[in-house]
């Protein structure tokens, strides 16, 4: 047979070339691969630097609305204590005016009294000796005292009535005023 050769022959294209595309071709890899390591690396760096800066941008808008919620809160509580203490205010006012009225109305009242009784006492005396004489004329004066009292009674409730309308346009104008003088030193609203 054959003779065994101590060492085994191969082909240049096999030894050489096809080892040449190899390591060319895993040259190829290793650049594709270094490329991606150096990709994603740089994109974990820009998503780590994003996230800081989010964050921080994140950390200012809570504290800015914190601040800003606070602000609206003492503005508001500042607010509510004005207008109350002005509800308040006004409530005194509106009740002295009340008290004043019941007590010009109840000296009105009393002093009416007194001076119908008084008034009675000597028109009792007139009338009764007019009635006393009979007749015509006492007929005609009891109408014409009606009338006179009718009259009376009319001016005096054209005179209260004029009286309360300028009290009450008294009052609205406070109130104008005082609303004015509030708006004028409330807190105003900060931007």
């Amino acid at each position: 047979g054959k003779s065994r050769l101590k060492y085994e022959m191969k082909s240049y294209k096999e030894m050489v070339v096809n080892q040449l595309k190899q390591m060319n071709e895993d040259n190829q890899k290793l650049a594709w691969y270094k490329n991606r390591a150096v990709n994603e690396k740089m994109s974990k760096i820009a998503l780590q630097d994003s996230f800081v800066v989010l964050t921080e941008k994140l950390r200012q808008t809570t504290e800015e609305n914190l601040a800003s919620k606070l602000r609206y809160q003492k503005h508001h509580e500042l607010n509510k204590q004005a207008m109350d203490f002005h509800e308040k205010f006004l409530r005194e006012q509106l009740q002295r005016l009340c008290d004043a009225e019941n007590r010009e109305e109840e000296g009105r009242k009393s002093e009416k009294v007194a001076h119908q009784n008084e008034g009675d006492s000597n028109n009792k005396v007139v009338v009764a000796a007019i009635l006393s004489e009979g007749g015509e004329s006492s007929a005609e004066y009891v109408k014409k005292m009606e009338i006179l009292v009718k009259s009376q009674e009319e001016r005096k409730l054209d005179m209260q009535r004029r009286h309360h309308e300028e009290m009450m346009a008294l009052e609205k104008e406070f109130v104008a005023e005082l609303n004015g003088l509030t708006q004028e030193y409330s807190p105003q609203e900060e931007k």
